[in-house]
C-alpha cells in the first residue's frame, strides 16, 4: 500500500519537472508565450492532482483531474503542433504574429 503512494508522489515530481521545463525556458513571441502558458497549467495541475493522489488514494476526483489534465495536455499539444506547422503562415513566425490561418 505504501510502495503505490511512493510510485504516486515520484509520478507527480515527473510532471513538476516537465512543467518547470515548459514554463521556463525562454521563448520571444506573444502566440509562442500563450502557448507555454496554457501546457505550463495543464501540467501543473497535472502535478497537483497527482501529488493530492499519492495522499488520498480513494478519491476518484483527484484521478479524474490528473486525467482530465493529460486529456487538455495532449489536445494542447496537437493544437500548438497544427498552428506551428501546418498553417500556411505560422504564428510563431515573425511575419505571422497577428494572423490566424486556419486550414
Amino acid at each position: 500500500m505504501m510502495f503505490g503512494a511512493a510510485v504516486q508522489a515520484f509520478l507527480s515530481l515527473a510532471f513538476l519537472s516537465e512543467a518547470m521545463l515548459m514554463g521556463l525556458h525562454r521563448k520571444d513571441a506573444p502566440m509562442d508565450v500563450l502557448i507555454h502558458v496554457m501546457l505550463t497549467c495543464s501540467m501543473l495541475s497535472c502535478f497537483i492532482c497527482t501529488a493530492c493522489e499519492a495522499a488520498w488514494r480513494s478519491s476518484p476526483l483527484l484521478t479524474m483531474g490528473r486525467i482530465v489534465s493529460m486529456y487538455l495536455q495532449g489536445a494542447l499539444f496537437i493544437a500548438a503542433a497544427h498552428t506551428m506547422y501546418e498553417s500556411k503562415t505560422s504564428l510563431l513566425s515573425p511575419e505571422g504574429v497577428g494572423q490566424i490561418s486556419i486550414g
